[in-house]
């Protein structure tokens, strides 16, 4: 595992562990769980992505709901390259989008994007209530 997801897994995740456990305690059918996964094997763009999902197990809904952290370029320059709450298939819908085009990774990065976390959870708070994407 490479620092820059060592600390991007140390960083993030327990918070979006944390929500995910909030999520389930105060939205009954919303099912909720945070992880972390590589992404881009097979290509250049070697990244690991840190991700919140929910979903409705009971509720008809044809959507599931993701909040997602990637950086990319891990083996080069890594680069901060996403950070947003979409909905999944068939919208697609983008509740909010952190990052309009990669950011140089570094620890200041990662830091200034920490701080801002809390605004793509209450994205995905606002969403989960709701129960479907805006519009």
């Amino acid at each position: 595992m490479s620092d820059v997801v060592a600390e991007l897994e140390r960083r993030l995740l327990p918070y979006l562990t944390e929500a995910a456990r909030q999520i389930e305690l105060d939205f009954p059918a919303a099912r909720a769980r945070a992880s972390s996964t590589p992404v881009g094997s097979l290509t250049e763009y070697q990244g690991h992505t840190v991700w919140l999902e929910c979903w409705f197990p009971d509720g008809g809904v044809p959507d599931g709901l993701g909040l997602a952290v990637t950086v990319r370029h891990l083996t080069t320059a890594p680069e901060l390259d996403q950070a947003y709450v979409a909905w999944d298939h068939p919208s697609g819908a983008c509740e909010i989008d952190l990052i309009q085009s990669p950011i140089p990774y570094s620890t200041e990065s990662l830091a200034a994007l920490e701080g801002r976390l809390g605004e793509l959870v209450a994205a995905v708070r606002r969403a989960v209530s709701r129960g479907k994407p805006d519009g």
